[in-house]
């Protein structure tokens, strides 16, 4: 008797593998999304955002030039206190070798309860505090974020006195 609950704690991540519905996927269409969840509950044209939610789980898909290059994954199950439930390490890499179609992800860092991941011209993070969410999201996606932030900063030093 004491084997069919070690058989069953060694055999849930595989389980969780197979049956992970929310897989989007780095360089889908909207229609491609869309097709793999369902209509958007919410719609952004600028940027062009599409909000989806499948499965217990929030999916922020951004586009750019018609395709997905940032993914945002937040797990709807909260605990008793309504604090979003963590990602496990097996749903993670799910998530991961689905946006990579099956590329192995190198460990980068963690600080702050936030930890990244590198698999080719993409990076991933897991935050495990606060708002608790996976983020996968191209290197270019990283460079026009950054150029974004430079532009906004110099905006608010020239309006600076005003």
């Amino acid at each position: 008797m004491k084997l069919l609950p070690l058989f069953i704690h060694l055999l849930l991540p595989f389980l969780l593998l197979l049956a992970s519905p929310a897989q989007a996927r780095i360089g889908e269409t909207l229609a491609e999304c869309t097709a793999r969840y369902g209509d958007p509950v919410s719609v952004n044209l600028d940027p062009p955002v599409t909000m989806h939610e499948k499965a217990g789980i929030r999916v922020a898909c951004f586009y750019f030039e018609g395709k997905c290059d940032f993914i945002y994954f937040k797990n709807l199950k909260t605990d008793t206190e309504g604090t979003p439930m963590p990602f496990t390490d097996a749903e993670r890499k799910v998530l991961f070798e689905a946006s990579s179609a099956g590329k192995d992800w190198t460990p980068d860092s963690e600080e702050d309860q936030v930890a990244y991941w590198n698999c080719d011209d993409l990076q991933g993070l897991q935050q495990q505090k606060g708002e608790r969410h996976i983020i996968i999201q191209t290197r270019a996606h990283m460079a026009r974020s950054a150029a974004s932030k430079t532009k906004e900063q110099k905006a608010r030093e020239n309006l600076k006195d005003f």
